[in-house]
């Protein structure tokens, strides 16, 4: 009979250890959070009794609190998703200038970044240079989309950021 691998042993750290970290690590360059993470990457904590993320903790900590609660603590570094908690990475902005890095940083779910997209960039493009050349019927069903997805990307009220 084969033996059975013994299954690792799950580590929990031990109590205050992520606070500590966070406050030993905060002021250095891009720090990547070792603890526990969301599905998007970004550090959660224990803090106050209530589970908090790490990024927005330490723009507290840094900045104090946010000026109104349509801020977000925003990475300047665009490694918010690794888990970058470092201090000098984070400020509060508003949703629009958050949007604005992430764009610049190439972070953005834009497009076929977007978790339900259907199409890709090429098949956008295709669709604008199809268009007059056969019936918006046949270019819907060709790419598995509805005729009203095909007349706004033709429109550009889709895709509308994408040049063609």
């Amino acid at each position: 009979m084969a033996e059975q691998p013994i299954p690792a042993k799950r580590r929990y750290p031990k109590r205050g250890e992520p606070m500590r970290h966070l406050l030993a690590h905060m002021h250095d360059d891009c720090p990547k959070w070792p603890f526990a993470r969301g599905k998007g990457g970004y550090g959660h904590i224990q803090h106050d009794g209530r589970v908090k993320d790490v990024h927005r903790l330490v723009c507290e900590m840094t900045h104090g609190p946010a000026p109104s609660p349509a801020h977000d603590a925003a990475h300047s570094c665009g490694k918010g998703r690794e888990g970058c908690f470092g201090a000098g990475c984070i400020s509060w902005k508003t949703k629009g200038e958050n949007q604005a890095d992430r764009i610049a940083h190439g972070t953005h779910d834009q497009g076929e970044r977007q978790y339900a997209a259907k199409l890709a960039v090429a098949q956008v493009l295709e669709i604008r240079a199809s268009e007059g050349s056969e019936p918006p019927r046949a270019t819907a069903k060709r790419f598995g989309v509805s005729r009203a997805t095909i007349r706004d990307i033709q429109r550009r009220r889709r895709w509308a950021w994408l040049a063609s």
